[in-house]
């Protein structure tokens, strides 16, 4: 087996060698790599030189191998079999203990997979009143309707809904333009078709996305005017955030209740009606024609957001 080219840096040509083991020491296991330099050019004319650009590499890629740590001793010499400017060198990494029977901690697994939940809701409109008075002749006395509004028009309220966020990571090439348009013309508009993060159809509304641009050096390389960089990986961090409201009932004008659905808004036509107060005086408002149940999100496959 043949030493295959593993980088070069200020004149030097580097060669990985087959000579290469796991030792035991008295700190733990060792990994040893060991390499043949020799110089591009001849620019690079004494063992001290070398040395020091060797270094250089070492830093700048060897101590970022996926397999090793940091390198615990670099040893560089002359080499005696050759003439003129040719060196050998090794690598020796030590496996980093951690507990107190000496055993090998494993890396960490990485999950960037994050949920968060709020039951802070959101706003709606509420036409029908629980209970409402009017004020007459100095005093308060009952309404004999609850409609809000000289119109109906109703008022601003919160709405009970759970909101939350997934958080994940995606490769650079997954958000493209179609699917950023995708995401968008979901945004705001949307009920899930299907069940969705245990809730059944209809009960999650799509609000949007958020994304940064992240990176993370991996172990890639390339070299730049001879001179070996740590590359970055290149990755979207997405959070998607998602409202959810069940089942509710709706009071009506008259006392009962109504049961919608979710997400499904509900207005009151109303018209002008004649009353009369406990006084037996006699005046004009509004009351509730009739009630609607608009459904103004569409049924979307979340699945997609993700894939």
């Amino acid at each position: 087996m043949q030493s295959k080219p593993a980088g070069q840096i200020e004149g030097l040509l580097i060669f990985e060698t087959p000579t290469q083991g796991i030792e035991e020491s008295s700190s733990g296991p060792e990994t040893k790599k060991s390499y043949d330099i020799c110089t591009a050019d001849g620019s690079i004319r004494t063992t001290d030189e070398a040395f020091r650009s060797f270094g250089r590499w070492v830093n700048a890629f060897a101590r970022f191998d996926s397999f090793y740590n940091q390198p615990k001793q670099v040893s560089f010499n002359l080499d005696p079999k050759s003439v003129g400017n040719h060196w050998t060198a090794e690598i020796t990494w030590g496996t980093e203990q951690r507990d107190s029977n000496n055993k090998t901690e494993l890396a960490e697994f990485d999950v960037r997979y994050n949920l968060r939940f709020s039951t802070k809701g959101g706003r709606k409109a509420r036409r029908i009143a629980y209970r409402q008075a009017v004020y007459i002749d100095g005093g308060w006395a009952d309404d004999v309707t609850c409609a809000i509004g000289t119109g109906g028009e109703g008022v601003e309220v919160d709405s009970p809904a759970i909101s939350f966020q997934v958080s994940d990571r995606f490769p650079y090439d997954w958000l493209s333009p179609e699917r950023k348009m995708n995401i968008a013309s979901m945004t705001g508009q949307t009920v899930n078709a299907d069940e969705f993060m245990g809730y059944p159809p209809g009960w999650v509304r799509f609000l949007g996305m958020d994304t940064t641009l992240a990176k993370e050096f991996d172990g890639d390389w390339a070299e730049v005017d001879g001179v070996p960089y740590k590359m970055p990986s290149y990755y979207w961090d997405a959070t998607f955030d998602f409202a959810v409201q069940g089942p509710r009932e709706e009071q009506t004008d008259d006392g009962q209740t109504l049961q919608v659905d979710p997400w499904v808004h509900v207005w009151a036509e109303t018209e002008d009606a004649d009353y009369t107060d406990e006084n037996g005086d006699e005046y004009t408002g509004v009351k509730v024609r009739r009630y609607h149940a608009a459904q103004i999100y569409f049924p979307a496959d979340y699945g997609i957001l993700f894939d």
